[in-house]
């Protein structure tokens, strides 16, 4: 491997933890491909400096599989420019089939036959495509950044994030 495959979370903590270590920044990986390499990666940035966080947004859009939350991310966005508004729980389309298999696998009381069946199950998890998100951050003239990495494959973006004195360990 010429990669780094580690849980995000390591990154976080040595943002904390390392004295050196202003802003960690975790980016699910852009561009129009579907792969397992934009599926199951990430890069982070671990930038020198005073400590940073992304702060909480002004307002808050909930993330809808219909796609109204780009409407509404584009009300919030146009009606206070730079305003910091974040979309909560946007479910990653290109890992949502997988996610959904292995939430079925370990799931009690879910018994699943045969592999044909977990395939065919998990394949009606949708979601959103993360360059999708990226794309209307580029359509606003907003920068972006990712929060909640987790097993669960669902996150938020926060639309012109603030950014707030990080704390230290």
């Amino acid at each position: 491997e010429k990669e780094l495959v580690v849980d995000s979370a390591l990154f976080t903590e040595l943002g904390r933890r390392w004295g050196k270590a202003g802003r960690v920044t975790c980016r699910l990986k852009e561009g129009g491909y579907d792969n397992e390499v934009s599926r199951f990666r990430y890069d982070v940035t671990l930038a020198v400096g005073p400590k940073e966080e992304a702060e909480e947004p002004e307002r808050w859009v909930e993330w809808d599989e219909g796609g109204s939350w780009r409407e509404a991310l584009g009300e919030e966005l146009g009606e206070r420019a730079g305003a910091s508004v974040g979309v909560k729980g946007i479910r990653d389309g290109r890992a949502a089939a997988e996610v959904e298999a292995a939430r079925l696998l370990h799931s009690p009381g879910e018994e699943v036959p045969t592999a044909g069946e977990l395939a065919a199950l998990s394949a009606a998890a949708k979601g959103e495509d993360p360059e999708e998100v990226a794309r209307v951050a580029r359509r606003h003239g907003a920068e972006f950044c990712w929060k909640g990495f987790g097993a669960e494959g669902v996150y938020d973006a926060i639309f012109n994030p603030r950014w707030g004195v990080g704390r230290a360990e």
